[in-house]
């Protein structure tokens, strides 16, 4: 019994630092569209709904830094996923949801704006990394009920910052990871002076007269 304990007690030690990896890393592409993916079939459950998910586009960056795109492209939701430069956690993701112009309840612009909102809301679901999607929807709750009482709205989850905007229309949901470093720029060098030439003083310079 002692010998399976610490055998017990050996294997959590050495699961501990990919645990935390995990925390503090992010989360992977790979596990959000798994959860975008039981988030549509909780939401079909729930409103009798017969969604798919989304097809997803992938492309570079564009900047050879090793970072991938992943979009979906549309004129009411749209969504754009920035992954770290090994292509695994997710620095950024964009989810941005635009009433169309001739929305009115029952006709047919209404109804399909409904659908691309419960897919808004499995997009924005499948940031939250708690276990089921009966939890993650209550971010979705959450979310709805502060934009009634303001157009700005944010919270942290783990190890993203949530900002979510709504204003003409639009709701702009954006995922900042905040364990990604912001790059500091380098200075410039100041070049030495030199004794050929040199630049003319102010005072001295015919040019510069009149100038002030």
């Amino acid at each position: 019994m002692r010998k399976f304990t610490a055998l017990l007690l050996l294997a959590c030690l050495c699961l501990m630092p990919l645990c935390e990896s995990f925390a503090i890393s992010g989360m992977t592409y790979k596990d959000f569209m798994e959860s975008y993916s039981e988030n549509v079939q909780f939401i079909n459950q729930c409103e009798n709904r017969h969604m798919l998910p989304l097809v997803v586009a992938s492309a570079t960056s564009g900047q050879g830094d090793g970072r991938m795109l992943y979009q979906i492209f549309g004129d009411v939701l749209s969504m754009t996923i920035r992954t770290d430069p090994t292509d695994t956690y997710i620095e950024r993701c964009e989810i941005k949801l635009t009433a169309p112009e001739g929305m009115e309840v029952g006709n047919s612009v209404y109804n399909d704006f409904v659908i691309s909102a419960y897919q808004c809301y499995a997009l924005q679901m499948a940031m939250d990394n708690r276990d089921t999607p009966y939890e993650r929807y209550a971010l979705v709750s959450d979310t709805n009920a502060a934009l009634k009482l303001s157009p700005n709205y944010s919270i942290q989850l783990g190890v993203y910052t949530m900002n979510c905007v709504s204003e003409n229309g639009t709701v702009t949901i954006v995922f900042e990871n905040t364990t990604v470093p912001t790059p500091t720029p380098e200075p410039e060098e100041t070049p030495a002076p030199t004794d050929e030439g040199g630049d003319i003083p102010p005072e001295n310079n015919d040019e510069g007269a009149g100038m002030g």
